[in-house]
């Protein structure tokens, strides 16, 4: 029974190891830093009758090394929340060439700033 747990143990150890999520990388850590491909205009919320309303995102968001967008992070909006839905639905669209580090394509860290109305 000991050395069934023991076995359990270590091979959930191992497992764990394996999958470590790479580096991202900034951009100012690779050779080349990603450069945009496809960029999609967010939309305006459709939940609101307002639409003379302006506003913006700040957003942090991962370039992987496929070029598709991993996760994005509001930094700041205006007014707070209320763009966010959108403007993360446009981002998760975009694609990129991806960063460089060492002849091999790497994860990094991009950011934007998406503006709404005037």
């Amino acid at each position: 029974m000991n050395k069934i747990i023991a076995l359990a143990c270590f091979t959930i150890m191992l497992v764990g190891c394996l999958s470590t999520p790479s580096k991202v990388y900034q951009q100012s850590e690779v050779n080349q830093i990603s450069k945009p491909i496809v960029r999609v205009t967010p939309r305006f919320p459709k939940n609101t009758s307002n639409k003379s309303l302006s506003g913006y995102i700040k957003a942090k968001y991962v370039v992987k090394e496929d070029g598709r967008i991993g996760d994005v992070v509001i930094l700041e909006s205006q007014p707070k929340g209320f763009f966010d839905a959108e403007g993360i639905k446009a981002i998760k669209k975009w694609r990129y060439r991806p960063a460089i580090l060492n002849g091999k394509p790497v994860d990094s860290w991009q950011t934007t700033q998406l503006n709404w109305g005037k």
